[in-house]
């Protein structure tokens, strides 16, 4: 449970910090799922800057609109979790 914590705690602080790897790995595509307000991410998933015209994904992604729509062209899945979004 402690680890658990420390983990979140961790994934909280690179959030903040803005220190995004470039990794694809669940821990980082789990930061982007929203499961309250007040846990809205500060960047977009593809451009990892502050949201322009901000879209949710229905499995609840979110992106900036220009990033979801050229996304969207070349792979009709959520860019987090590879979901289909259905447009």
């Amino acid at each position: 449970l402690e680890a658990e914590w420390e983990a979140q705690q961790k994934r909280k602080r690179q959030r903040e910090l803005g220190e995004w790897a470039g990794s694809e790995d669940e821990e980082e595509e789990d930061a982007y799922l929203i499961k309250d307000d007040d846990e809205l991410p500060f960047a977009c998933f593809l451009c990892r800057e502050g949201f322009r015209d901000p879209v949710v994904t229905v499995c609840g992604h979110y992106f900036c609109s220009p990033c979801a729509v050229e996304h969207h062209k070349n792979d009709p899945t959520c860019a987090a979790c590879g979901e289909k979004t259905g447009g």
